[in-house]
């Protein structure tokens, strides 16, 4: 292959990779912030606002205006912890709960669309590729997100 078919399959990668991140965002991506919150809040359970934070990766103003929002739909509960007053624990309330059941039924059914053409192996070896560019990519202090 020379050096001009290298740089237009490049290309044709990188569009096709911009294509298959509009069709995510476009299928998951209302209210991305949240889903993730809840979904952390879901798997891990109860947590700090800064241990959220720091696995959020996100700015503490970022992540207080995003707990905001989802506190007042109901989703969540911040407390003071009991034994350090400055610290603030995050909790997932019975209506968040059933809310983050609907975001992992959801997102499983968009994961079983975006992939209902390949095969398992096939499957595996795109998990391996992308999985190769993201280790790269963050090894040059890239962002994983």
């Amino acid at each position: 292959m020379g050096d001009k078919e290298d740089i237009e399959l490049k290309r044709e990668l990188m569009h096709r990779l911009r294509m298959c991140g509009h069709y995510i965002y476009f299928h998951t991506g209302d209210k991305a912030g949240q889903k993730r919150i809840l979904m952390t809040l879901f798997k891990r359970g109860n947590m700090t606002q800064r241990d959220l934070q720091e696995l959020m990766e996100i700015k503490s103003a970022s992540l207080s205006e995003i707990l905001v929002k989802i506190e007042a739909e109901g989703f969540i509960e911040r407390m003071k912890s009991d034994e350090d007053k400055r610290r603030v624990e995050v909790r997932l309330t019975e209506a968040g709960r059933h809310e983050a059941c609907g975001i992992e039924a959801e997102n499983d059914r968009v994961a079983e669309q975006l992939f209902q053409g390949l095969t398992l192996e096939e499957k595996q070896q795109l998990f391996y590729l992308l999985d190769k560019l993201v280790e790269k990519w963050t090894k040059k202090g890239g962002d994983k997100r």
